[in-house]
Formats: structure tokens, sequence, C-alpha cells
């Protein structure tokens, strides 16, 4: 873990301690919740589409709520100031170190990182994937995601302190956007199977 010493007021003081306790608890429990937001979001799948138009208060309370909070998860996420660099404990992919390592790769070294950085920029995307993809069309969905964490990175490159933008971001913000899709599309049809096993077990009256 790297350390700096830095002179911050009150308000920088807070919001570090906050993304440090975040991140090194990402990196000490990182699978088991990956895990447990998919499959969250999963359950919430299913009871979306197996609840349809049957209450549709509540399926509107899914989706916005999802939305809501995938895209408040990605702002700050992506776009809040850091007064270091780089993140403790967390190494980024650096393209060009890549190329290189598939043009001339050396026995001897790696430069892949460990898999929390591509994980949670994957993991970013997933929640605001998922909401969206409730009702808008699913190109669509990819679309928005792509261009938006283009922009996140175009953003961060020019006006957010001690952010990096790196190609490879946009790349595994868009993988989480297919994760969120994806996420949908199954849980539509678990929903359909449960159905048709609810039917196929009710008795009909003659």
């Amino acid at each position: 873990m790297e350390s700096a010493s830095l002179i911050l007021d009150g308000d920088d003081r807070y919001y570090l301690q906050t993304m440090i306790a975040i991140l090194d608890l990402y990196r000490s429990y990182g699978y088991l919740l990956n895990i447990v937001v998919v499959g969250f979001l999963l359950g919430l799948s299913v009871l979306y589409a197996t609840l349809g138009s049957t209450s549709p208060r509540t399926t509107q309370l899914i989706r916005v709520g999802c939305q809501t909070t995938g895209f408040l998860i990605l702002l700050f996420m992506t776009l809040s100031p850091m007064k270091y660099e780089p993140v403790p404990g967390f190494r980024s992919i650096q393209v060009s170190a890549i190329l290189r390592h598939l043009t001339s790769p050396s026995p001897t070294t790696s430069v892949w990182p460990d898999w929390h950085d591509p994980m949670g920029n994957i993991m970013m995307t997933v929640p605001l994937a998922f909401g969206l993809a409730l009702t808008w069309n699913y190109r669509r969905v990819l679309v928005t995601i792509a261009l938006l964490s283009t922009a996140i990175e175009i953003t961060q490159h020019f006006f957010i302190r001690g952010r990096t933008s790196q190609l490879s971001d946009v790349v595994l913000n868009t993988m989480g956007g297919v994760c969120g899709v994806g996420l949908v599309v199954l849980g539509a049809a678990v929903a359909i199977r449960l159905d048709r096993s609810q039917q196929e077990q009710t008795p009909t009256v003659g």
C-alpha cells in the first residue's frame, strides 16, 4: 500500500477517508461484494419480470431506483477529485504497457494488474446498465454506457484533479454494460421459466 503525506482541509480529509475505506473494503471483500451485487440485481430482475403489469408501481420503483443508484455510483466513483495518485493498493491498467506485453512478451515480467482495478471498472457500470435495460433497447443501453464512459474519461483528463483517463476504462465500463444487460435478459428468462413451472403445477378445473 502506498502512502502520501498531504495537508488536507476538513472536506477533503473526510472525502479521502471515505474513498480509502471504500477501496479497502473492496480490496478485502471484492469477490464477495461482486457476487452479492450480481445476485441482488438478478433477483430484482426476476422480480421485475415476474410482476410485470400486475404491480406497475413496484416495477416503476425498481426501475427508477436502479437507474438513480447506478448513475450516482458511477458519478461518485469517477468524477470525484482525488488528492493523491495512485490509489493505495491498486494498480491501473496501462494500455500501452499491455500492447508492449502482447507484441514482445517476456516470460520473466508481467504488466497485468491485479483484479481489483478491472473488476471495479466493470462492476461500476453494471447497476446503471441494469436499470436502463429494464426499459431501453439493449443496443441503446450499450451505446449510452460507452458514450458516457468516454465523456467521463475526457472530463477526468481535463477537469478532475488526481484522475487519469485510459482507453481501457471505456472498454471495461462497456463490458459492465454488457453484464448489466445480460442480468436483465437472464432474469427475464428465469421469470418465464418460473411462471411456466407454476402454470404446469396448477391443477386445471374440468
